[in-house]
């Protein structure tokens, strides 16, 4: 099989690459059997309708399967994945390690025709480092399918953005910086008021390691009905950038990961016309549904995109209003700009795992243990942070990932009924 062509879109002089076979070779779904690569070409039930194209309901994996327990886990199948897929991969390594001195590496994988289309995909998975391993099965998911209509148009499947919180189950990176409040363009963005954020600083980033057992619930209770719920929400959520061991932390300069994405988009993403972004997150929302938001000044055509093809209007980001918070230097609204002449997109799926004060006592425990504990992974603030925004529950997993496909799927019927 003749190796793929090269292409200028991503950064050859900083990055390694994994030549694999080229996108429009035939699949080779290994990990199969023969009736189930048989089956896209014959008749599908309505309940196969649901599943991937290339698979039976008999032969299908349970959805609940594509969630891995370790980053490494995750990354060795999403490369596994993609080489049978015939997709070409481009590692990006970071400087930071893995628990045990490994390399890491944002993995970017495009799929579609040899010479990418005017339209496509952009799936993210791994902006918060935990909440990556909903992404991931997600994504694993997407490249099991792979219909024929995913062939049609290019799509580029980010595995991983912050692979570092992925591999230490932590959700922002080596420098305690949360991504999705580090993606600024004025530095005006960082000076935003942390006068409620600090007066609960000592509940949030108690300096000693977490306890197993401890009063949180009884003090969040307290200092909820003494500043009330919505506004300790918006303070905690927003991002803050004046304590640099504390949750929510947005940083003082612009992190690797954010600067790989950047460049992403500038050299590589700017070259399409049309561009639906797809940022997979977990952890806000009622359990197990998922709601779908978007940044700053979207286009006047994505409410109608979102509710004919996503199946679902798209969420305000009111903190008034629901479960949704607005945050300073998030994705949403940043990344696009990069690209004035694309027209990009983006949508934030977001699956709901437990109410927030449970999953704030699992960030403050986690990072407690980061801070003041030890380097010990298998600690077990790293295992309830993981189930938090990953229950184990395995309906839950169906359904996220199910939905997740849809969402993926409708992206895809947009751009091709959009020609």
């Amino acid at each position: 099989m003749e190796p793929a062509r090269e292409e200028p879109d991503y950064h050859r002089s900083e990055e390694r690459e994994e030549r694999i076979p080229p996108c429009g070779s035939p699949l080779q779904h290994a990990s199969f059997p023969k009736a189930a690569r048989e089956s896209v070409d014959g008749p599908r039930s309505p309940e196969e309708e649901k599943l991937p194209r290339n698979v039976s309901k008999d032969t299908m994996p349970e959805l609940s399967s594509f969630f891995s327990e370790s980053f490494a886990e995750a990354d060795s199948r999403f490369m596994a994945l993609a080489k049978e897929v015939g997709a070409e991969v481009q590692s990006i390594p970071i400087s930071a390690k893995g628990p045990s001195g490994e390399e890491l590496f944002i993995r970017i994988a495009r799929i579609g025709p040899e010479t990418p289309t005017d339209d496509a995909i952009v799936h993210i998975s791994g902006t918060h480092g935990i909440e990556g391993f909903t992404g991931s099965a997600i994504q694993l998911a997407a490249l099991t399918e792979v219909s024929e209509k995913a062939l049609e148009k290019t799509t580029y499947f980010i595995h991983g953005l912050n692979p570092y919180g992925m591999s230490h189950y932590r959700r922002v990176n080596e420098s305690n910086v949360d991504l999705n409040r580090n993606c600024i363009r004025n530095p005006s963005e960082r000076d935003v008021p942390t006068e409620m954020y600090a007066k609960i600083n000592h509940l949030l980033n108690t300096e000693s390691a977490p306890p197993r057992f401890s009063l949180f619930y009884l003090r969040a209770a307290l200092t909820i009905l003494r500043h009330g719920f919505t506004p300790l929400k918006q303070a905690v959520a927003e991002g803050q950038y004046d304590f640099p061991k504390g949750v929510y932390y947005g940083g003082k300069e612009k992190e690797e990961g954010i600067q790989h994405l950047e460049d992403f988009f500038a050299k590589t993403v700017s070259r399409h016309k049309q561009v639906v972004a797809i940022d997979i997150h977990t952890g806000l929302g009622k359990y197990g549904d998922d709601i779908l938001m978007t940044g700053d000044n979207p286009a006047p055509e994505l409410a109608g995109i979102s509710k004919k093809y996503l199946g679902k209007e798209l969420y305000t980001v009111d903190p008034n209003e629901g479960v949704a918070y607005s945050a300073n230097g998030e994705l949403a609204s940043n990344i696009p700009p990069l690209t004035p002449d694309t027209q990009v997109h983006w949508v934030l799926q977001e699956f709901g795992t437990y109410h927030e004060v449970r999953v704030i006592s699992a960030l403050i425990d986690e990072n407690r243990h980061h801070h003041h504990g030890n380097s010990d992974v298998d600690h077990w603030s790293k295992r309830k942070l993981y189930n938090t925004f990953n229950p184990p529950d395995k309906s839950w997993r169906e359904q996220v990932v199910t939905r997740g496909l849809e969402v993926y799927r409708g992206a895809l019927e947009y751009l091709n009924n959009d020609n």
